[in-house]
Formats: structure tokens, C-alpha cells, sequence
């Protein structure tokens, strides 16, 4: 590294905000990634997959930051423990 760069670090914060909820007759799973409420005016731009993924992925944005993410098929995208621990949506 040269002079005037700093290292980063991977960090791991436990008091994070990161709520998923789930609605299985939906399939479809909803990642929140800030306590504030979901207020109209947000984009939703849907994520490019892998090569032979057939999946559909959401993301919202607020103001040029990440508040949630959308996983539709989400039994077959997500792991079965998050989801297990996920609360009913909405």
C-alpha cells in the first residue's frame, strides 16, 4: 500500500438493522436493510443474475442508498435457515 491508503477490514456488527420477512404463498422474501419505513419515491431496479440463473431480484434504493432487497422464487434462492427465521410478511 502506498502512502496515505488505509486498509479495510471486514467487520461484523451484531446491532446491525436487517430484517426478512417471508411470504410463502408468495414465495417471495423481502431483505429491509434500515429501520425507517418504506416510503413511496424509492426505485426499484431489478439485478442482473448469473449465467443460467433464472431468478428475479430486487433492489430498492432511497436517496442513492441500498434500504431493501426483493427475492421472488425466494425457497429456491435463499437458504432455508433464513427463511425459517424470517417474520410473516405484511
Amino acid at each position: 500500500m502506498g502512502a496515505g491508503q488505509t486498509q479495510q477490514e471486514n467487520v461484523e456488527c451484531e446491532t446491525a438493522v436487517v430484517r426478512v420477512s417471508y411470504d410463502p404463498e408468495a414465495d417471495a422474501a423481502y431483505i429491509s436493510l434500515t429501520d425507517e419505513p418504506l416510503m413511496p419515491g424509492r426505485d426499484s431496479i431489478p439485478c442482473d443474475t448469473p449465467d443460467g440463473v433464472n431468478a428475479m431480484v430486487i433492489v430498492d434504493w432511497k436517496d442513492g442508498r441500498v434500504t431493501g432487497i426483493e427475492v421472488l422464487d425466494a425457497s429456491h434462492r435463499l437458504h432455508a435457515d433464513l427463511l425459517a427465521s424470517a417474520m410473516p410478511k405484511e
